[in-house]
């Protein structure tokens, strides 16, 4: 009797290598391919023209008086006092006409009795809002959320615990949402 060994390896290191290469190849899609709706600047232009900052300021800090209230408007995640900011930046100030308009040259057309937008393909404008479970960022999403609706744009609110959105393998760092919302401290 002859026992004969064979050696495998090459071929198991093959197909793991094959099979890692498909994951990180999966990865770089996740992370390059563009957003179905957000890939368009006017679609994101618009979101910007839609939001009223102000009443988004308002409704979390109303005690606040309005001359403090329009210091809190950041066009960036630097403040105007800080010695980096180098603005002035394009503002997009509230104008839902002006969104609107965008959103129909983007293709997103508002039927006549509907609430939301649709392409022609009859695809609902939605996009899928992340934010914390903290109370203020309910208030103001919900605010947010009306904004939109003003212009045709269904936001689905998904409130997350603080631990999920920013985790090291959840939430931002997985770049598990369409929009989102997190504080940005910044210091003059």
């Amino acid at each position: 009797k002859v026992v004969e060994t064979q050696v495998v390896e090459k071929e198991v290191e093959k197909i793991v290598t094959q099979e890692v290469e498909k994951v990180v190849e999966k990865a770089a899609e996740d992370f390059t391919t563009p957003h179905p709706i957000l890939s368009d600047q006017k679609v994101r232009q618009a979101i910007a023209y839609c939001t009223n900052r102000p009443e988004l300021i308002k409704s979390v800090y109303p005690f606040v008086s309005d001359e403090e209230q329009a210091g809190l408007l950041m066009d960036t995640f630097i403040p105007k006092t800080h010695w980096a900011w180098s603005g002035p930046y394009e503002a997009y100030d509230f104008d839902k006409e002006k969104g609107a308009a965008l959103l129909d040259e983007a293709g997103w057309k508002l039927a006549e009795g509907a609430t939301y937008r649709a392409n022609e393909a009859g695809e609902t404008l939605a996009l899928k809002f992340t934010t914390t479970t903290a109370q203020f960022r309910q208030t103001w999403a919900a605010v947010f959320e009306s904004n939109m609706l003003d212009c045709g744009i269904q936001i689905i609110r998904q409130h997350v615990p603080a631990s999920w959105w920013f985790g090291d393998t959840t939430g931002l760092a997985r770049r598990d949402f369409e929009l989102g919302a997190y504080a940005w401290v910044g210091e003059s």
